[in-house]
């Protein structure tokens, strides 16, 4: 049975993993005909959008320059994110050439052998790199998404600081919902849709209009 445990979150965490940072293939028309394009990474998107950057890679969406705010602090935001949880998390790097720490260290994650006592650890690990999985796909297809102006309930930050494009420091709200998701940018808690209520009793305010229908 602990195996079986053990499996289930391995798989659980590895499917996680390439959500995020695995190629993905889209379903294009080509000629006429639906044909099946290689397209980067939730990762990579997000990390070359952070700038309004494009790059021509065979049918791989990337945002026109100018097409979002200058740096488009939410990309940045959830990269910064990322990146230092999966810091936070690292029990070394795997070898795959070309790619970034953070992408090396989640097939880290992936491919470590887990014990039955850390089965929900490795679920709680698939669980965050699932939210962000939401919240990348949430940006990438211009999802409205809403700044809750309190303090987060978990870490108690209310703002937090980030460079735009041109080196400036900017501040912005770390709680996040839309109707996917909410999430704390600065500590990584997130909620379900469900808990919604609850976390507008939790931070004493209302949430917009339109979450929670």
């Amino acid at each position: 049975m602990n195996d079986e445990l053990v499996a289930g979150a391995r798989n659980a965490l590895a499917d996680a993993v390439h959500d995020l940072v695995g190629m993905q293939v889209e379903r294009i028309e080509r000629d006429g005909h639906p044909v099946s394009v290689p397209v980067d990474s939730l990762y990579d998107q997000l990390c070359e959008a952070r700038y309004g950057e494009r790059a021509d890679t065979g049918g791989a969406r990337r945002p026109e320059p100018g097409s979002r705010a200058p740096g488009w602090s939410d990309a940045m935001s959830l990269v910064e994110l990322i990146d230092r949880k999966v810091g936070e998390w690292s029990i070394g790097a795997a070898a795959v050439p070309g790619r970034t720490l953070t992408v090396r260290r989640l097939y880290a994650l992936a491919d470590a052998t887990w014990a039955p006592e850390e089965v929900a650890h490795v679920h709680k690990l698939a669980r965050d790199i699932n939210g962000w999985v939401v919240r990348a796909h949430n940006l990438l297809n211009a999802e409205h998404e809403w700044e809750l102006r309190a303090p987060c309930p978990s870490c108690g930050e209310t703002t937090m600081s980030s460079q735009d494009s041109a080196g400036e420091t900017v501040r912005q709200y770390v709680l996040r919902a839309n109707l996917s998701a909410a999430q704390c940018i600065s500590c990584g808690m997130d909620w379900a849709p469900e808990q919604y209520r609850a976390l507008g009793a939790l931070i004493g305010a209302p949430l917009p209009p339109g979450v929670l229908e």
